[in-house]
Protein backbone atom coordinates (compact mmCIF):
# COMPACT_ATOMS: atom_id res chain seq x y z
CA UNK A 1 0.00 0.00 0.00
CA UNK A 2 1.29 3.55 -0.88
CA UNK A 3 2.54 5.75 1.69
CA UNK A 4 -0.59 7.94 2.35
CA UNK A 5 0.14 11.64 1.76
CA UNK A 6 -1.23 15.66 2.56
CA UNK A 7 -2.00 16.97 -0.06
CA UNK A 8 0.19 20.14 -0.58
CA UNK A 9 -2.22 22.60 -2.31
CA UNK A 10 -5.10 21.64 0.08
CA UNK A 11 -3.12 22.77 3.37
CA UNK A 12 -1.86 25.56 1.71
CA UNK A 13 -5.39 26.90 0.75
CA UNK A 14 -6.45 25.87 4.92
CA UNK A 15 -3.40 28.31 6.19
CA UNK A 16 -4.66 31.19 3.82
CA UNK A 17 -8.19 30.67 5.18
CA UNK A 18 -7.70 30.65 8.25
CA UNK A 19 -5.17 33.85 8.25
CA UNK A 20 -8.21 35.30 6.73
CA UNK A 21 -10.27 34.14 9.09
CA UNK A 22 -8.65 35.74 11.81
CA UNK A 23 -8.30 38.84 9.99
CA UNK A 24 -12.08 39.39 9.15
CA UNK A 25 -12.44 38.44 12.99
CA UNK A 26 -10.52 41.52 14.04
CA UNK A 27 -12.26 43.41 11.54
CA UNK A 28 -16.07 42.54 12.48
CA UNK A 29 -17.96 43.79 14.94
CA UNK A 30 -19.23 41.67 18.02
CA UNK A 31 -22.77 41.14 16.86
CA UNK A 32 -21.33 39.99 13.39
CA UNK A 33 -18.48 37.75 14.19
CA UNK A 34 -20.83 34.57 13.97
CA UNK A 35 -21.38 34.99 10.83
CA UNK A 36 -18.04 33.43 10.21
CA UNK A 37 -18.94 29.34 12.11
CA UNK A 38 -21.53 28.81 9.33
CA UNK A 39 -19.76 30.75 6.06
CA UNK A 40 -16.14 29.17 6.46
CA UNK A 41 -15.57 27.36 9.71
CA UNK A 42 -17.97 25.04 8.27
CA UNK A 43 -16.48 24.58 4.97
CA UNK A 44 -12.74 24.31 6.69
CA UNK A 45 -14.24 21.58 8.98
CA UNK A 46 -16.28 19.29 5.90
CA UNK A 47 -13.12 20.03 3.76
CA UNK A 48 -11.01 18.13 6.44
CA UNK A 49 -13.13 15.63 6.63
CA UNK A 50 -13.77 15.04 3.16
CA UNK A 51 -10.19 15.00 2.66
CA UNK A 52 -9.75 12.38 5.45
CA UNK A 53 -12.21 10.27 4.17
CA UNK A 54 -10.07 10.07 0.85
CA UNK A 55 -7.02 9.13 2.98
CA UNK A 56 -9.31 6.30 3.99
CA UNK A 57 -9.90 5.47 0.28
CA UNK A 58 -6.29 5.89 -1.63
CA UNK A 59 -8.46 5.76 -4.90
CA UNK A 60 -11.04 8.09 -4.24
CA UNK A 61 -7.51 10.51 -3.38
CA UNK A 62 -8.29 12.84 -6.62
CA UNK A 63 -11.46 13.84 -6.16
CA UNK A 64 -11.87 13.79 -2.40
CA UNK A 65 -9.07 15.98 -2.35
CA UNK A 66 -10.68 18.57 -5.07
CA UNK A 67 -13.54 18.35 -3.37
CA UNK A 68 -12.08 19.62 -0.20
CA UNK A 69 -10.10 22.18 -2.09
CA UNK A 70 -13.39 23.57 -3.23
CA UNK A 71 -14.77 24.02 0.67
CA UNK A 72 -12.01 25.66 1.25
CA UNK A 73 -11.67 27.91 -1.54
CA UNK A 74 -15.25 28.49 -0.29
CA UNK A 75 -13.77 29.21 3.47
CA UNK A 76 -11.46 31.74 2.04
CA UNK A 77 -13.27 33.89 -0.01
CA UNK A 78 -16.23 33.86 2.59
CA UNK A 79 -13.45 35.10 4.58
CA UNK A 80 -11.99 37.37 2.58
CA UNK A 81 -14.96 39.08 1.51
CA UNK A 82 -15.71 39.71 5.20
CA UNK A 83 -12.54 40.99 6.09
CA UNK A 84 -12.45 43.37 2.99
CA UNK A 85 -16.21 44.23 2.71
CA UNK A 86 -16.91 42.67 -0.74
CA UNK A 87 -20.00 41.66 -1.74
CA UNK A 88 -20.17 38.81 0.02
CA UNK A 89 -23.27 36.77 -2.19
CA UNK A 90 -21.32 37.68 -5.19
CA UNK A 91 -17.50 36.17 -4.02
CA UNK A 92 -19.76 32.89 -2.65
CA UNK A 93 -21.33 32.47 -5.91
CA UNK A 94 -18.08 33.38 -7.90
CA UNK A 95 -16.43 30.67 -5.47
CA UNK A 96 -19.29 27.76 -6.18
CA UNK A 97 -18.59 28.26 -9.98
CA UNK A 98 -14.98 28.18 -9.04
CA UNK A 99 -15.51 25.20 -6.73
CA UNK A 100 -16.86 23.30 -10.02
CA UNK A 101 -14.03 23.73 -11.95
CA UNK A 102 -11.70 22.48 -9.23
CA UNK A 103 -13.99 19.09 -8.77
CA UNK A 104 -14.47 18.66 -12.18
CA UNK A 105 -10.94 18.81 -13.03
CA UNK A 106 -10.47 15.73 -10.72
CA UNK A 107 -13.60 13.86 -11.60
CA UNK A 108 -12.15 12.69 -15.23
CA UNK A 109 -9.61 10.77 -12.73
CA UNK A 110 -12.48 9.14 -10.16
CA UNK A 111 -12.52 5.42 -10.10
CA UNK A 112 -15.56 3.36 -9.58
CA UNK A 113 -17.29 3.78 -6.20
CA UNK A 114 -20.69 4.43 -4.68
CA UNK A 115 -20.14 8.10 -3.17
CA UNK A 116 -17.59 9.67 -5.51
CA UNK A 117 -17.84 10.66 -9.09
CA UNK A 118 -21.14 11.01 -11.37
CA UNK A 119 -23.22 8.01 -10.35
CA UNK A 120 -25.58 6.35 -12.33
CA UNK A 121 -26.97 2.47 -12.18
CA UNK A 122 -25.59 2.70 -15.66
CA UNK A 123 -21.87 3.11 -14.87
CA UNK A 124 -21.92 1.27 -11.54
CA UNK A 125 -22.50 -1.68 -13.65
CA UNK A 126 -20.33 -1.16 -16.73
CA UNK A 127 -16.38 -0.29 -16.64
CA UNK A 128 -16.58 1.07 -20.00
CA UNK A 129 -19.67 3.51 -18.89
CA UNK A 130 -17.80 4.48 -15.67
CA UNK A 131 -14.89 5.95 -17.40
CA UNK A 132 -16.67 7.44 -20.22
CA UNK A 133 -19.42 9.25 -18.02
CA UNK A 134 -16.39 10.88 -16.01
CA UNK A 135 -14.13 12.09 -18.51
CA UNK A 136 -17.45 13.75 -19.94
CA UNK A 137 -18.60 14.78 -16.72
CA UNK A 138 -15.32 16.32 -16.11
CA UNK A 139 -15.88 18.68 -19.10
CA UNK A 140 -19.04 19.53 -18.52
CA UNK A 141 -18.47 20.45 -14.91
CA UNK A 142 -15.26 22.68 -15.61
CA UNK A 143 -17.18 24.26 -18.12
CA UNK A 144 -20.31 24.74 -15.81
CA UNK A 145 -18.45 25.87 -13.14
CA UNK A 146 -16.66 28.84 -15.45
CA UNK A 147 -19.83 29.76 -17.43
CA UNK A 148 -21.43 30.20 -13.91
CA UNK A 149 -18.57 32.05 -12.20
CA UNK A 150 -18.39 34.70 -14.51
CA UNK A 151 -22.52 34.78 -14.65
CA UNK A 152 -21.78 35.30 -11.06
CA UNK A 153 -19.67 38.13 -11.37
CA UNK A 154 -21.31 40.32 -14.49
CA UNK A 155 -24.89 39.36 -12.65
CA UNK A 156 -26.55 42.99 -10.74
CA UNK A 157 -26.32 42.33 -7.00
CA UNK A 158 -30.27 42.47 -7.61
CA UNK A 159 -30.86 39.78 -9.43
CA UNK A 160 -28.03 37.34 -7.52
CA UNK A 161 -31.62 35.76 -5.76
CA UNK A 162 -33.26 34.05 -7.33
CA UNK A 163 -31.67 34.23 -10.55
CA UNK A 164 -27.99 33.35 -10.28
CA UNK A 165 -28.97 31.02 -7.16
CA UNK A 166 -30.37 28.96 -7.45
CA UNK A 167 -32.42 29.22 -10.46
CA UNK A 168 -29.07 29.94 -12.74
CA UNK A 169 -27.56 26.77 -11.27
CA UNK A 170 -30.46 24.53 -11.91
CA UNK A 171 -31.12 25.79 -15.37
CA UNK A 172 -27.03 24.87 -16.37
CA UNK A 173 -26.66 21.70 -14.69
CA UNK A 174 -29.87 20.20 -15.51
CA UNK A 175 -29.28 19.80 -18.98
CA UNK A 176 -25.53 17.98 -18.09
CA UNK A 177 -27.28 15.34 -15.77
CA UNK A 178 -30.00 14.45 -18.47
CA UNK A 179 -26.96 14.17 -20.63
CA UNK A 180 -24.55 12.24 -18.61
CA UNK A 181 -27.23 9.66 -17.47
CA UNK A 182 -28.06 9.39 -21.24
CA UNK A 183 -24.57 9.04 -21.94
CA UNK A 184 -24.02 6.33 -19.33
CA UNK A 185 -27.17 4.25 -20.71
CA UNK A 186 -25.55 4.36 -24.04
CA UNK A 187 -22.45 3.04 -22.82
CA UNK A 188 -23.88 0.57 -20.99
CA UNK A 189 -25.48 -0.92 -23.99
CA UNK A 190 -22.39 -0.82 -26.08
CA UNK A 191 -20.56 -2.67 -23.37
CA UNK A 192 -20.20 -6.01 -24.48
CA UNK A 193 -18.34 -7.57 -21.75
CA UNK A 194 -20.70 -5.59 -19.04
CA UNK A 195 -18.38 -6.26 -16.46
CA UNK A 196 -19.54 -4.15 -12.97
CA UNK A 197 -17.58 -1.42 -12.07
CA UNK A 198 -18.09 -1.82 -8.93
CA UNK A 199 -18.78 -5.48 -6.90
CA UNK A 200 -22.48 -6.30 -5.25
CA UNK A 201 -23.86 -4.29 -8.05
CA UNK A 202 -27.54 -5.45 -9.59
CA UNK A 203 -29.10 -3.83 -12.73
CA UNK A 204 -32.30 -4.44 -10.70
CA UNK A 205 -33.04 -3.92 -7.25
CA UNK A 206 -35.47 -5.29 -4.81
CA UNK A 207 -38.73 -3.51 -4.11
CA UNK A 208 -38.41 -0.77 -1.40
CA UNK A 209 -38.17 -1.89 2.04
CA UNK A 210 -40.75 -1.39 4.96
CA UNK A 211 -38.49 0.50 6.78
CA UNK A 212 -37.07 2.64 3.24
CA UNK A 213 -41.13 3.26 2.76
CA UNK A 214 -40.99 4.74 6.11
CA UNK A 215 -37.81 6.90 5.00
CA UNK A 216 -39.70 8.28 2.20
CA UNK A 217 -42.56 9.36 3.96
CA UNK A 218 -40.28 11.15 6.27
CA UNK A 219 -38.70 12.79 3.52
CA UNK A 220 -42.10 13.61 1.79
CA UNK A 221 -44.38 14.38 4.65
CA UNK A 222 -42.51 16.62 6.68
CA UNK A 223 -42.24 19.19 3.75
CA UNK A 224 -45.59 18.88 3.67
CA UNK A 225 -46.69 19.21 6.89
CA UNK A 226 -44.56 22.53 6.50
CA UNK A 227 -46.60 23.64 3.60
CA UNK A 228 -49.76 23.18 5.20
CA UNK A 229 -49.06 24.81 8.35
CA UNK A 230 -47.76 27.84 6.06
CA UNK A 231 -50.81 28.07 3.73
CA UNK A 232 -53.09 28.24 7.40
CA UNK A 233 -50.82 30.78 8.70
CA UNK A 234 -50.67 32.87 5.84
CA UNK A 235 -53.88 34.94 6.17
CA UNK A 236 -52.76 36.07 10.10
CA UNK A 237 -49.24 36.84 8.50
CA UNK A 238 -48.55 40.61 7.89
CA UNK A 239 -47.86 41.79 4.94
CA UNK A 240 -44.23 41.95 5.31
CA UNK A 241 -42.22 39.30 7.23
CA UNK A 242 -38.59 37.99 7.70
CA UNK A 243 -37.34 36.51 5.27
CA UNK A 244 -33.39 36.63 5.94
CA UNK A 245 -31.18 36.76 9.08
CA UNK A 246 -28.17 38.52 9.78
CA UNK A 247 -25.61 36.96 11.80
CA UNK A 248 -26.78 38.35 15.09
CA UNK A 249 -30.03 36.60 14.74
CA UNK A 250 -31.99 39.95 12.99
CA UNK A 251 -33.83 39.96 10.13
CA UNK A 252 -32.19 42.15 7.42
CA UNK A 253 -34.49 41.39 4.79
CA UNK A 254 -38.27 41.63 4.50
CA UNK A 255 -41.25 40.65 1.93
CA UNK A 256 -44.21 39.14 0.99
CA UNK A 257 -44.93 35.91 2.84
CA UNK A 258 -45.88 33.82 -0.27
CA UNK A 259 -41.72 33.77 -0.65
CA UNK A 260 -41.62 31.47 2.61
CA UNK A 261 -43.48 29.32 0.40
CA UNK A 262 -40.15 28.83 -1.77
CA UNK A 263 -38.51 26.32 1.64
CA UNK A 264 -40.79 23.46 1.82
CA UNK A 265 -41.14 23.50 -1.60
CA UNK A 266 -37.05 23.27 -1.99
CA UNK A 267 -37.33 20.39 0.60
CA UNK A 268 -39.67 18.30 -1.98
CA UNK A 269 -37.62 19.37 -4.25
CA UNK A 270 -34.11 17.99 -2.95
CA UNK A 271 -36.71 15.09 -2.19
CA UNK A 272 -37.52 14.06 -5.43
CA UNK A 273 -33.87 14.95 -5.99
CA UNK A 274 -32.94 12.07 -3.66
CA UNK A 275 -35.24 10.03 -4.74
CA UNK A 276 -34.22 9.82 -8.52
CA UNK A 277 -30.92 9.04 -6.91
CA UNK A 278 -32.20 5.90 -5.09
CA UNK A 279 -34.09 5.00 -7.78
CA UNK A 280 -32.15 5.64 -10.49
CA UNK A 281 -28.17 5.97 -9.24
CA UNK A 282 -28.79 3.41 -7.19
CA UNK A 283 -27.42 -0.01 -7.70
CA UNK A 284 -26.48 -1.77 -4.40
CA UNK A 285 -30.01 -2.36 -1.72
CA UNK A 286 -27.31 -0.45 1.05
CA UNK A 287 -26.77 2.17 -1.77
CA UNK A 288 -29.85 2.74 -1.98
CA UNK A 289 -30.83 2.77 1.57
CA UNK A 290 -28.61 5.57 2.76
CA UNK A 291 -29.52 7.61 -0.05
CA UNK A 292 -33.08 7.47 1.03
CA UNK A 293 -31.70 8.27 4.99
CA UNK A 294 -30.14 12.04 3.41
CA UNK A 295 -33.77 12.18 1.93
CA UNK A 296 -35.48 11.64 4.88
CA UNK A 297 -32.90 14.46 6.83
CA UNK A 298 -33.07 16.50 4.15
CA UNK A 299 -36.74 16.92 4.30
CA UNK A 300 -36.12 17.26 7.93
CA UNK A 301 -34.15 20.35 8.04
CA UNK A 302 -36.15 22.35 5.57
CA UNK A 303 -39.21 21.73 7.31
CA UNK A 304 -38.97 24.32 10.63
CA UNK A 305 -37.14 26.72 8.56
CA UNK A 306 -40.34 28.24 7.00
CA UNK A 307 -41.62 29.25 10.47
CA UNK A 308 -38.65 30.73 11.87
CA UNK A 309 -40.10 34.03 11.01
CA UNK A 310 -42.38 34.19 13.94
CA UNK A 311 -38.95 33.59 16.33
CA UNK A 312 -35.56 33.23 16.90
CA UNK A 313 -34.11 32.01 13.36
CA UNK A 314 -31.08 30.35 15.58
CA UNK A 315 -33.61 28.11 18.23
CA UNK A 316 -35.49 27.66 14.62
CA UNK A 317 -31.84 26.28 12.93
CA UNK A 318 -31.59 24.38 16.27
CA UNK A 319 -35.00 22.75 15.75
CA UNK A 320 -34.05 21.81 12.58
CA UNK A 321 -30.90 20.22 13.68
CA UNK A 322 -32.96 18.31 16.35
CA UNK A 323 -35.51 17.08 13.97
CA UNK A 324 -32.81 15.84 11.65
CA UNK A 325 -31.30 13.78 15.46
CA UNK A 326 -34.73 12.32 15.60
CA UNK A 327 -35.25 11.24 12.04
CA UNK A 328 -31.20 9.74 12.30
CA UNK A 329 -32.84 7.63 15.42
CA UNK A 330 -35.85 6.77 13.29
CA UNK A 331 -33.64 5.39 10.77
CA UNK A 332 -31.42 3.57 13.15
CA UNK A 333 -33.96 2.34 14.89
CA UNK A 334 -35.42 0.27 11.73
CA UNK A 335 -34.20 -2.34 9.77
CA UNK A 336 -31.43 -1.59 8.35
CA UNK A 337 -30.15 -3.24 4.26
CA UNK A 338 -28.73 -5.38 6.11
CA UNK A 339 -32.19 -6.50 8.18
CA UNK A 340 -30.44 -5.43 11.56
CA UNK A 341 -31.60 -2.22 13.94
CA UNK A 342 -28.63 -0.47 15.04
CA UNK A 343 -30.20 0.57 18.75
CA UNK A 344 -27.57 2.31 20.12
CA UNK A 345 -26.65 4.75 17.82
CA UNK A 346 -30.62 5.38 17.76
CA UNK A 347 -30.57 6.43 21.38
CA UNK A 348 -27.61 8.21 20.83
CA UNK A 349 -29.30 10.12 18.31
CA UNK A 350 -32.44 10.67 20.21
CA UNK A 351 -30.69 11.41 23.50
CA UNK A 352 -28.65 14.49 21.58
CA UNK A 353 -32.37 15.69 20.25
CA UNK A 354 -33.72 15.80 23.95
CA UNK A 355 -30.72 17.22 25.21
CA UNK A 356 -30.84 20.23 22.35
CA UNK A 357 -34.19 21.26 22.75
CA UNK A 358 -33.85 22.54 26.56
CA UNK A 359 -30.58 24.41 25.11
CA UNK A 360 -32.38 26.11 22.79
CA UNK A 361 -35.32 26.62 24.99
CA UNK A 362 -33.75 28.35 28.19
CA UNK A 363 -30.40 29.45 27.32
CA UNK A 364 -30.51 33.36 26.92
CA UNK A 365 -30.66 34.56 23.52
CA UNK A 366 -26.82 34.97 23.29
CA UNK A 367 -26.08 31.34 24.15
CA UNK A 368 -28.60 30.30 21.84
CA UNK A 369 -27.24 31.59 19.07
CA UNK A 370 -23.65 30.32 19.61
CA UNK A 371 -25.69 26.72 19.89
CA UNK A 372 -27.53 27.42 16.39
CA UNK A 373 -24.01 28.20 15.13
CA UNK A 374 -21.84 25.46 16.61
CA UNK A 375 -25.30 23.22 14.82
CA UNK A 376 -24.52 24.91 11.41
CA UNK A 377 -20.66 23.97 11.66
CA UNK A 378 -21.25 20.75 12.36
CA UNK A 379 -25.02 20.01 11.52
CA UNK A 380 -23.89 18.95 7.68
CA UNK A 381 -21.75 16.40 9.28
CA UNK A 382 -24.91 14.22 9.98
CA UNK A 383 -25.52 13.42 6.63
CA UNK A 384 -22.24 11.55 6.60
CA UNK A 385 -23.53 9.57 9.61
CA UNK A 386 -25.84 6.63 8.19
CA UNK A 387 -22.42 5.89 5.87
CA UNK A 388 -20.50 4.63 8.69
CA UNK A 389 -23.19 3.72 11.03
CA UNK A 390 -24.76 1.35 8.28
CA UNK A 391 -21.32 0.02 6.98
CA UNK A 392 -21.63 0.90 3.53
CA UNK A 393 -18.10 1.41 2.22
CA UNK A 394 -16.75 3.89 -0.21
CA UNK A 395 -15.98 1.68 -2.60
CA UNK A 396 -16.72 -2.29 -2.62
CA UNK A 397 -14.07 -3.52 -4.59
CA UNK A 398 -11.98 -2.00 -7.58
CA UNK A 399 -11.26 -3.27 -11.25
CA UNK A 400 -8.06 -4.03 -12.40
CA UNK A 401 -8.40 -1.91 -15.42
CA UNK A 402 -7.49 1.87 -15.68
CA UNK A 403 -8.96 4.24 -17.23
CA UNK A 404 -7.57 5.07 -21.04
CA UNK A 405 -5.89 7.93 -19.72
CA UNK A 406 -4.03 6.24 -17.50
CA UNK A 407 -2.85 3.05 -19.93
Amino acid sequence: MSKSRVDPLLVAGAVVALALLALAWTRLPGSERPILLPLSVSSLALGGLVALLGGLEREHRPVADATAQALVLQAGVAAAALAFGWDLMRALTVAVGLGLVVTGNATARARPGLWFGFRTRWTLLSERAWYATQREAARALVTVGLVYAAFAALTPAALLVPWVIPVGLVVLLLPVVVGLHRLSYREYLADSERRPAVAGARQHLPAYSASERVLLGVAVGLPLLSLAALLILLPSLPEQVPLHFNAAGEADRFGSPLELLTLPLIGLGLTALLWASSRFGSATPAQRHVTLVMAALGGAFVAPLALGSTGSMHVTLGAAHALMLVVLALAFALPGPDGKRRVRAAWVCGGLALALVPLLLFLPPRGAEAVGGLLLVFGGMMFLAPMFVFGVPMNTGWPQRKPESES
